[in-house]
């Protein structure tokens, strides 16, 4: 009777063990689910602000490459214009007479006379452009009054 006795106090005692154990097991679980569902929260987060700067990052690669073209653009039509006044000089100058002064000396030296390039400003304007040479860029000024 008192081996019975002793048998059924250590069971009672492993029951109470595995009660505790039992309860700590569903705090754990019960703090890890709080845990898991934060972290889903914050996951959901950062996907939707990495959605947006994936977006703002598609629209600035737009702009950029419409900087580019409208700056090779303007580069192209600065250089036709420049190689038009070139040629008018100098078809100027062999019309002149043997002896009498140049008409290209008296042209401006800018194909531009209402171009104004502040000093200082070539490569500042597109140098941000990323591959382009900053020594290639300019700026363009509106007109003085």
């Amino acid at each position: 009777l008192r081996r019975t006795h002793l048998l059924v106090e250590h069971l009672v005692a492993e029951i109470d063990a595995l009660g505790e154990a039992q309860e700590r097991y569903r705090t754990e679980c019960e703090a890890q689910r709080a845990s898991s569902e934060k972290l889903a929260r914050e996951l959901a987060r950062l996907q939707a602000d990495n959605a947006g700067l994936q977006h703002k990052v598609a629209r600035e690669h737009e702009i950029r490459i419409a900087a580019q073209e409208e700056k090779l653009r303007l580069e192209r039509e600065i250089e036709m214009d420049s190689e038009r006044h070139f040629n008018s000089c100098s078809s100027r100058s062999s019309l002149s007479l043997p002896g009498s002064p140049s008409v290209a000396a008296s042209a401006p030296t800018m194909p531009y006379p209402n171009l104004h390039l502040p000093p200082g400003s070539y490569g500042t304007a597109f140098a941000s452009l990323g591959k382009l040479s900053p020594q290639a860029s300019f700026t363009l000024s509106a007109p003085g009054p």
